[in-house]
């Protein structure tokens, strides 16, 4: 990754963007998303280029088995946290 790159994601972008649990809006989002892809409880999903893991978090509480990937080590460590708060780990 871009050396820039990895430093917005790392630095700038979790300051300006920390977006903590999923809102009503995301979790309706993601309800979509998983009916749309025939997706239930139970099922495995990857959720690729996760960030904070708002939307990992949300296919979470559904009962999905959910994994998220992303390249910044910092905004993995943000979405474990959320998900260990919320009782998902």
């Amino acid at each position: 990754m871009n050396k820039w790159i990895k430093r917005y994601y790392d630095e700038a972008y979790i300051r300006r963007w920390s977006l903590g649990p999923p809102d009503k809006r995301v979790q309706k989002n993601a309800a979509f998303i998983l009916k749309l892809l025939r997706i239930g409880q139970a099922d495995n999903l990857l959720d690729v280029a996760c960030g904070q893991g708002r939307y990992t978090l949300a296919f979470a509480k559904t009962g999905v088995n959910v994994t998220g990937l992303d390249a910044s080590d910092v905004l993995l460590s943000e979405a474990k946290s959320l998900a260990q708060k919320r009782g998902y780990l």
